[in-house]
């Protein structure tokens, strides 16, 4: 995806693994100031990075903890309708996630 023509102008990885490698990605083709980066979840270090690593930040403990008493109030017998519950997130913005990228906004659009 990073060697196409017309490569993404921005990245957000599912988790933190994820954002290390496309973290790492970048830096090895030498974009990690020309593509944008947004991580989901927080992780040691990105702070450190170059560019810092913007992420969202959420509460992992209440994320599993919610999931665990769903899982477990399935198991029990509850068969009502899928539920939806919203956690709180902060994005951090640290510099990664706001690069403008090397296109514009002609470049990038469909042809």
């Amino acid at each position: 995806m990073l060697a196409l023509l017309r490569p993404p102008t921005a990245l957000f990885t599912l988790n933190n693994v994820c954002t290390v490698g496309a973290a790492r990605a970048l830096r090895e083709i030498g974009a990690q100031h020309q593509i944008a980066l947004v991580g989901f979840d927080d992780f040691d270090l990105a702070d450190l990075l170059d560019p810092p690593v913007t992420v969202i930040r959420h509460d992992v403990a209440t994320l599993g903890r919610i999931a665990a008493e769903r899982v477990f109030a399935r198991i029990e017998g509850e068969n009502g309708p899928p539920m939806t519950v919203v956690l709180p997130t902060t994005l951090l913005a640290r510099g990664s996630g706001e690069i403008t990228g090397p296109f514009t906004p002609e470049q990038v659009s469909p042809s």
